[in-house]
C-alpha cells in the first residue's frame, strides 16, 4: 500500500500540518488529518505522542537516484546512448 504519513516533531509543527491540509485540495491532493489512533493503525511503530498527523494516501516516498538509475537502464535497453558531460 502506498501513502505518506506526515508527523510533527514538535507542537511548533502543527501550523505546518494545517497549511498542508489547506493546500492539498487546492492542488488536487487527497489529505486527511489523523489522530493518535489512526496514526498507530497506519504505522504501528510511529511515535504518535503528539496525537496529530496528516495522511496522504495517493503519494509515496521514493529514492530519486534509484528511480533515475532505473530509467537510464530502461532507456539503454531500448538503444538510447547517454554521453555524460558532452557539450550540447
Amino acid at each position: 500500500e502506498c501513502g505518506k504519513l506526515i508527523l510533527p516533531l514538535t507542537v511548533d509543527d502543527f501550523s505546518t500540518l494545517d497549511t498542508l491540509l489547506k493546500r492539498a485540495p487546492l492542488n488536487g491532493v487527497e489529505a486527511h488529518a489523523v489522530g493518535e489512533r489512526e496514526i498507530l493503525e497506519l504505522e504501528p511503530e510511529a511515535n504518535a505522542a503528539l496525537g496529530r498527523g496528516v495522511w496522504v494516501p495517493g503519494t509515496a516516498v521514493s529514492d530519486p537516484r534509484a528511480v533515475l538509475a532505473r530509467l537510464v537502464d530502461i532507456a539503454r535497453s531500448r538503444g538510447i546512448e547517454f554521453r555524460w558531460g558532452a557539450p550540447v
